[in-house]
């Protein structure tokens, strides 16, 4: 099996053996959030003047951006699921079925 290497903030390996759906779509993924990254870098140095010398600078906030995005999107999903009691509470309020006489 192949591994291969894909960084989004962290470097994260996963395998890419074709049969692996999981890891496929994750490594799309993260392909995806490193080109989204890459792009809003561009667009910043850009912005900026085309200045050289700080790409790194540039691709950090980019990032920076992104990943709050991300969370940002991920709070209302979060916060729409209720919390969830116990097991044996949840069994005590339901009523148990009565048998017939």
């Amino acid at each position: 099996m192949q591994r291969k290497r894909v960084g989004i903030i962290y470097p994260l390996t996963v395998a890419s053996n074709g049969d692996d759906v999981v890891s496929n779509a994750l490594t799309e993924m993260a392909e995806g959030v490193q080109q989204h990254i890459r792009d809003l870098a561009y667009l910043m140095w850009e912005s900026a003047g085309r200045q050289h010398g700080l790409a790194m600078q540039y691709w950090l906030a980019a990032e920076k951006e992104v990943v709050e995005v991300m969370q940002a999107a991920t709070k209302p999903v979060a916060a729409k699921r209720p919390a969830s009691a116990p097991v044996a509470e949840k069994q005590a309020e339901r009523p148990t079925p009565k048998k017939p006489a």
